[in-house]
Formats: structure tokens, sequence, C-alpha cells
């Protein structure tokens, strides 16, 4: 029999889609279904994180399953512009990495994939948090327990890279929403434009931000 859940309820409209979620209305009292509580509509208008952004994060994550025996995980920041909500950057910030987890002290301490701008205050001025992304490298592209731990309470987009292949040069993306503590898969490509692109390369200096000694 489907569970039903009584409560009070509303339909959130966030700046990545609308679903369910508790609210506080005396006057009012609605019976869901769990299935109820999986539905998430993206917004239609949401600008994809570009290809020239997108690109030297996975050449990033390629370069970390090439470079190092045991093929380490690497994360990073995504950030949009508070002005202009079709600019993105991607920060990495400063971490102690292996093959099965990611440890950052602290956001304050970053630096942009592309640029190369090394940033001592998190976040930027005029620049929002929306979300993250980290690498998986050969394992497969999926949200573990960990991932939840962390992300559960992040509000925003949260990506892995997985399924790194440096031979065939693949890989495979798996792609979120979190909101009120709860995470909704969405297709990767409404998020993202992944057309392969010969440039542009991460900046040279990000890789003296990752620590996999």
């Amino acid at each position: 029999f489907p569970v039903t859940i009584n409560g009070v309820w509303e339909v959130y409209k966030g700046a990545w889609g609308s679903y369910l979620r508790p609210t506080d209305d005396p006057d009012a009292n609605v019976v869901i279904t769990e299935d109820n509580l999986k539905v998430f509509e993206l917004n239609p208008d949401i600008h994809k994180i570009p290809a020239e952004l997108w690109t030297p994060w996975v050449k990033l994550c390629f370069y970390y399953v090439a470079k190092v025996p045991s093929s380490v995980e690497v994360s990073v920041r995504i950030l949009r512009s508070a002005e202009d909500n079709s600019k993105y950057r991607i920060l990495v910030p400063r971490q102690k990495v292996s093959g099965a987890s990611v440890r950052v002290d602290s956001f304050d301490e970053a630096i942009d994939i592309v640029t190369g701008e090394e940033i001592t205050q998190y976040p930027p001025d005029g620049w929002i948090p929306v979300g993250s992304s980290h690498s998986h490298n050969t394992m497969a592209s999926f949200f573990s327990g960990t991932d939840d731990k962390y992300e559960l309470g992040d509000p925003g987009i949260h990506l892995v890279v997985g399924g790194i292949n440096t031979k065939e040069m693949k890989y495979t993306i798996a792609a979120s929403v979190v909101g009120s503590g709860r995470r909704f898969i969405v297709n990767y490509q409404d998020l993202i434009d992944a057309t392969p692109q010969t440039s542009p390369e991460f900046h040279p200096k990000v890789i003296d931000y990752v620590d996999f000694t």
C-alpha cells in the first residue's frame, strides 16, 4: 500500500526547479504519498554550465586518473555570478585526496580552474556558490552515502564525474539538485554543456592545490 504523509506542504519554486517541501500553515492539511516527494520539475530556463568551463574540470579528473597509480578523486566548487546567472566559474579548493575520499579544510583557500586566480575569501565578491562536483575516478558515477553526508545540507547542483577511461577517453556523469535535505536526480544534459572541447586546459597552478601524497 502507498505510504501517506499527513501535514502541511507547499510547492517550492527554487532557482533550479520546483518540488514539495514542508511548510507552516495552521489552516491547511495535505495528504501526499512518497511518490509525490520524489517529483522534481527542473526549471526550463536554466543556463547550463558552458562547455568551455566544464572541459577544464573534466581534463583535471582525467589528469589524476592518468597521473596517480591509485587514480585519486578530486573536487571543485561551482559558483554563479550574482549579476548574470548565465556566468559560472569553478574553484578548486586546497584539498588532500585519495582513491576514495577528498578532504577540504576550508574553501577560503582555492584557485580558479581556468584563470589561476587564487582565492582567499569564499565566496569571492559578486559570486554565489551553487553547488559542487567531484570525481569517482575509474569507479561508476553515483551518489554515495558519503556524498549524501556532505551534500544534502548543501542546496544546489551536485555532479559526479566517474567511469573515467583514459584509453578510450570516455567518462560518465551523475547529476542532481539538492534542496530541503533531499536529492533529486536529473539529466546532466539539462545542467551542463558537455560537448567535448580541445581547449581550454586547467590552469597549471591548480595541481599545487591537490595533495595526493
